[in-house]
């Protein structure tokens, strides 16, 4: 079964005073194809949308260097599984180029926190009511993928996806030869993922992750630690954390912190709940269900300043001449 998307993007950019500074924010919907749009629902969408990004023009821009654990709640979860991991590890790619054969010298070694599990769950077409673009019941050379296929266990790679060209330790097609959508060029495929669950072992309810990170964060010495959330379809914001009171306060930056490879070895704990993603993987469409949230310990960061700009990039057409 292939679900197609409607992609839906509103962006914006706001000036921040006094520093003169540009920031940008865009959200972006998906839905079903012959979905009928709720004009009522995307007018406050679209407020949301303002308010959000208004409340960032008006946050204190931080300059800071911090060592310490760290909160990731929302989309930013899979995406750094995405980038972190599935892209660079867990493909088994056509090509000779970007380390396509560090995956397949993996396979049986740890890659990840003990805790940390992955598979691929191709006849998951939905999940809490929300369409997963990823399902899949054949690839582009009619391989059926397995209903349930382990990716990682406890951190241990087990396998790589691939399609129709083999890779070391993954000798057969796990059915994960894929359609590119692309109008533009001719039809062509692509080894990219289905859906993909990341589970963790230990999770605790959402409620309590922030008395476990503000805890933990106490232990180390630090007077203010931080959580980088991302409301879906939205861009990342970060919020700066009381260790004693658990206050935030959302403060500005010219980079988001994104845990890598060897931070995701030392994932201290995640939440119960769970947060689904569609996107767009190299072109094609994939689905990733994550833990909402994950503390990862010893995050180094350097934050600075976003970057100052003389003026807006698009003027104000009644200041035109």
């Amino acid at each position: 079964m292939f679900l197609a998307a409607v992609l839906l993007m509103m962006a914006a950019m706001a000036k921040a005073q006094p520093a003169q500074l540009d920031l940008d924010a865009k959200y972006v919907t998906t839905c079903q194809r012959n979905t009928r749009w709720d004009a009522d629902a995307l007018r406050q969408t679209v407020r949301q949308f303002a308010d959000r990004l208004m409340a960032i023009s008006r946050a204190e821009a931080l300059t800071d260097y911090y060592i310490g654990p760290m909160m990731f709640e929302g989309d930013i979860v899979a995406y750094s599984f995405s980038d972190q991991v599935v892209s660079p590890l867990l493909l088994a790619r056509r090509s000779l180029q970007d380390n396509s054969g560090v995956g397949s010298l993996l396979v049986g070694k740890r890659m990840l926190d003990r805790k940390i599990s992955i598979r691929q769950l191709a006849s998951l077409n939905g999940a809490q009511g929300v369409p997963l673009l990823g399902s899949v019941t054949a690839d582009a050379n009619g391989v059926a993928p397995a209903a349930d296929l382990t990716l990682v266990r406890n951190g241990f790679m087990t396998r790589l996806l691939c399609g129709r060209y083999p890779a070391l330790n993954s000798l057969e097609s796990t059915g994960n030869d894929r359609f590119v959508d692309n109008p533009e060029k001719a039809v062509t495929s692509s080894c990219a993922p289905g859906v993909l669950q990341v589970t963790i072992d230990g999770a605790k309810p959402l409620g309590k992750l922030m008395s476990v990170l503000c805890r933990q964060s106490a232990s180390a010495g630090l007077q203010w630690t931080y959580v980088v959330r991302q409301p879906s379809g939205f861009t990342p914001c970060l919020y700066r954390v009381n260790v004693r009171t658990g206050e935030e306060t959302l403060v500005r930056v010219s980079e988001m912190p994104m845990p890598d490879k060897t931070q995701l070895l030392h994932v201290l704990t995640s939440s119960k709940e769970q947060n689904e993603l569609n996107t767009l993987f190299n072109n094609v469409g994939c689905s990733f269900v994550t833990p909402r949230a994950i503390i990862v310990d010893d995050m180094e960061y350097a934050f600075k300043k976003p970057k100052a700009e003389s003026q807006l990039p698009v003027v104000n057409p009644a200041l035109r001449q």
